[in-house]
């Protein structure tokens, strides 16, 4: 008798071979076909001028923005609290590369490629680097100010492809990717009260 799909074999590996000979299984040039033809409907709509790419793009280059200027924070962290201050801001920075990471994990997914070059990360998004030598408070409202420009893009971007039925699975790692944003801004808000 031979093994079905579920049973391992004695080197642990799968034998795939099918329970009944009744039924022809899939000759592995069709299975190819049909790995050909899914991986083609999940890119052939993502060229870089579409909606999703775009956001992406842009979300891609904010986040990285975002993280230097989360580190300037934390390097130039000052007064009787500023360990704790620069642990938040080292927090911040940490979890917006993440979501770097996915932002361009998701556009390698959907048969794109990140856009690394420094010029088009200036150009592609709306946060604003912030000048050397400004004092603290100056670089935290700075930081809070563009990640509230962030957050109103973001949503925007989750309005656009939710409203259009375009790749769900974007739409949920910008709504992670929000969220994230939301909670820096509003710690961001206490500091400055």
């Amino acid at each position: 008798m031979q093994k079905s799909a579920t049973q391992g074999s004695a080197t642990g590996l799968l034998n795939l071979t099918p329970m009944s000979t009744s039924t022809t299984p899939f000759e592995s040039d069709q299975i190819q076909f049909l790995l050909a033809e899914d991986i083609a409907a999940i890119t052939k709509t993502n060229d870089p001028r579409t909606p999703v790419v775009q956001h992406l793009q842009r979300q891609l280059a904010n986040s990285v923005l975002l993280f230097l200027e989360y580190k300037k924070c934390s390097w130039q962290s000052e007064g009787i609290a500023f360990r704790a201050v620069q642990k938040t801001f080292e927090t911040f920075a940490n979890e917006t590369k993440s979501s770097f990471d996915l932002l361009g994990n998701r556009l390698r997914m959907i048969g794109q490629d990140p856009d690394l070059l420094m010029d088009a990360i200036v150009d592609g998004a709306s946060v604003q680097q912030t000048q050397a030598g400004l004092p603290f408070l100056d670089l935290l409202s700075a930081a809070d100010a563009n990640v509230i420009g962030v957050i109103r893009e973001l949503r925007g971007a989750i309005f656009d492809l939710n409203a259009n039925r375009e790749d769900p699975g974007t739409v949920a790692l910008l709504v992670s990717v929000v969220r994230q944003h939301e909670e820096h801004e509003w710690i961001m808000r206490q500091m400055m009260k």
